[in-house]
């Protein structure tokens, strides 16, 4: 599919880590006749993952996916044959993945 944007070129690396997060938040405010209040509340949850890599070789981290494409093919005919043809096409993501890729 392509590469990673934390890897925009190649190196020598021994390993590439991924931080994956989400910030979560919310607040409340109010105002009783000149004087307001707000109260503001938030949490960042996350998660490293540590991809080792062979550092002899050039490398970047490379995106894949697996992928369910289908292409249907409706014929409409009567007795003298063959009037009209509909193609449709589905793509489906299925899976991605973050994988250490070799120069």
């Amino acid at each position: 599919m392509g590469y990673h944007v934390l890897t925009p070129s190649w190196a020598k690396a021994s390993s590439y880590t991924v931080n994956a997060g989400l910030t979560a938040s919310a607040s409340i405010e109010y105002t009783y006749k000149q004087f307001t209040c707000k109260l503001t509340a938030s949490k960042t949850f996350g998660v490293d993952t540590n991809i080792p890599a062979d550092s002899s070789k050039f490398s970047r981290l490379g995106l894949y996916g697996d992928f369910l494409v289908k292409h249907m093919r409706t014929n409409y005919h009567d007795s003298s044959g063959i009037y009209d043809t509909y193609d449709y096409i589905s793509t489906q993501t299925l899976n991605t993945y973050v994988l250490v890729t070799y120069q």
